[in-house]
């Protein structure tokens, strides 16, 4: 009885320690992505006006942080943090209005070029 037993516990042991370590939701990482983005906002905000390519560079940077901000709200681990949630709806509409930045940006330079 105390072999199965043992056996049983073992058994258990290895089947936990195979679906590993669980996780957090990382809401540090989420904030980390939202400064990150911010970051990249200023410099295409400083380069808007010398230097085009560098500031559309820089918005396109920044979009790639939201998404990933967004996707890490977005993780299974984060599906009770109300933090997180208001995270990602703050990247979302940030990623909204860099789109939106883009699309001028994309505008302005094809009026510029007729």
């Amino acid at each position: 009885m105390r072999c199965s037993l043992v056996r049983l516990g073992a058994t258990a042991f290895c089947l936990l320690a195979s679906l590993g370590p669980s996780r957090a939701c990382e809401l540090s990482a989420i904030e980390l992505r939202l400064s990150a983005a911010d970051d990249h906002l200023f410099w295409s905000e400083f380069w808007n006006d010398t230097d085009p390519q560098e500031a559309a560079a820089e918005l396109g940077y920044c979009a790639h942080e939201l998404r990933q901000a967004i996707r890490l709200a977005q993780d299974p681990d984060c599906d009770k943090s109300r933090r997180s949630a208001l995270l990602g709806q703050i990247a979302s509409r940030r990623l909204t209005s860099v789109r939106l930045a883009v699309s001028r940006m994309t505008t302005k330079d094809v009026a510029e070029r007729r």
